[in-house]
C-alpha cells in the first residue's frame, strides 16, 4: 500500500466504529479472512489447531500493523504496511512465548 492509501486509513476506520452495522460487517469479513486462512493451511497439511491459531494470529498481526502505519501521528511516508504487520507479528510471537 502506498503513502496515498495511508492517509486514507483513518477516514473509514472513523466511519465503521461509528455505526454498528459497519462494525459488524467488518467483524464478519474479519471472520471470513481467518476462517478462509484455516481453510488454506488444512489444505497444506496443518494440523487444526495449529492452523485455527496461525490464523487468528495472522488476522490480528494485520489489524495491528495496519493500525499503526494508517496512524495520522506518522510522517507524509510511513513506510511499508508489511514492516508493521511484521513487528506487530513478533510482538505477539513475543507474547504467546510467555504463555508457557
Amino acid at each position: 500500500m502506498t503513502a496515498f492509501n495511508c492517509s486514507l486509513g483513518p477516514l473509514p476506520h472513523a466511519a465503521i466504529e461509528a455505526n454498528e452495522e459497519l462494525r459488524s460487517r467488518a467483524a464478519l469479513k474479519s471472520v471470513g479472512m481467518a476462517a478462509a486462512m484455516v481453510d488454506a493451511l488444512a489444505r497444506r497439511g496443518v494440523a487444526e489447531a495449529t492452523a485455527q491459531v496461525a490464523a487468528e494470529l495472522g488476522g490480528l498481526a494485520f489489524k495491528l500493523g495496519y493500525g499503526q502505519w494508517a496512524d495520522p501521528a506518522h510522517d507524509e511516508d510511513p513506510g511499508e504496511l508489511a514492516d508493521f504487520t511484521r513487528a506487530a507479528f513478533d510482538e505477539l510471537r513475543a507474547a504467546v512465548a510467555e504463555l508457557r
